[in-house]
């Protein structure tokens, strides 16, 4: 077989410019005793984030993205083909959401890039953290196992929703926690 001299620049091309990406685990940190729930681990249901009991519901399952600029996830609910990416408003307060699942749309006024972590490990939103776990009124009344879901607070105060202050969402050790002892 004979590659041109094109073939081997284009290949050389292509792997100089993907952008590295690593597999993390997520927690709140440090233990969220204010929270009232003992669990810190982030789990993906219902097409969002959450802590506290929500991780024993069957519906969901250890949240471990693929973390770069931006990030993706592919569900055990899905084909192993379903990734989604994950989207918050920046300049609006609501849960932070996923694509469907093969898709790449995002709404307008949402953003899919500019995650990541400062120096502490903590994870960003354009170098901020505006984190928040909140509860709906519907979800107070249900008691504290139901979690408290993942929020972006990028305005004020949403009528109805009871919402912590920031939260430390930390990465976990790379892959190796994924999923075992969820």
């Amino acid at each position: 077989m004979r590659f041109s001299t094109t073939s081997f620049v284009l290949s050389m091309t292509v792997t100089a410019t993907a952008q590295p990406f690593s597999v993390y685990q997520f927690f709140v940190n440090p233990y969220p005793p204010l929270l009232n729930i003992l669990e810190s681990q982030v789990s993906f249901a219902k097409e969002s984030l959450w802590i506290g009991y929500t991780k024993y519901k069957q519906y969901s399952e250890p949240f471990c993205p693929i973390v770069g600029g931006s990030i993706s996830f592919t569900s055990w609910h899905q084909t192993p083909t379903g990734w989604q990416n994950m989207y918050i408003f920046a300049n609006k307060t609501a849960p932070v959401a996923f694509t469907t699942a093969h898709g790449h749309y995002v709404p307008p006024g949402a953003s899919a890039d500019g995650f990541g972590f400062d120096k502490y490990g903590n994870w960003t939103f354009q170098g901020q953290n505006k984190f928040v776990a909140c509860q709906t009124k519907d979800q107070v009344k249900k008691g504290p196992y139901e979690g408290y879901q993942i929020w972006w607070k990028g305005a004020g105060s949403v009528r109805g929703v009871n919402c912590s202050e920031p939260i430390s969402l930390v990465k976990a050790e790379e892959a190796g926690t994924c999923g075992n002892g969820y």
